[in-house]
C-alpha cells in the first residue's frame, strides 16, 4: 500500500479524494431531495405520474 501511495504524488492523491468526497455529497443531496419530494407526494395524496 506505501509503494502504490508513494507512486502517486500526494497532490494527485488529495485532489482525487476532494473530488470524489465532492461527488458523493452531490449524489447524497440530489437522492435526499427525490426522497422529500417523493415523500411529500405521498403526504398529500396526490398521483405519483412515473410517465
Amino acid at each position: 500500500m506505501k509503494a502504490l501511495i508513494a507512486k502517486f504524488s500526494y497532490r494527485r492523491v488529495k485532489w482525487f479524494w476532494i473530488g470524489l468526497s465532492i461527488l458523493l455529497l452531490i449524489a447524497f443531496v440530489t437522492c435526499l431531495v427525490f426522497t422529500i419530494k417523493t415523500y411529500n407526494d405521498f403526504n398529500t395524496w396526490k398521483t405519483v405520474n412515473l410517465f
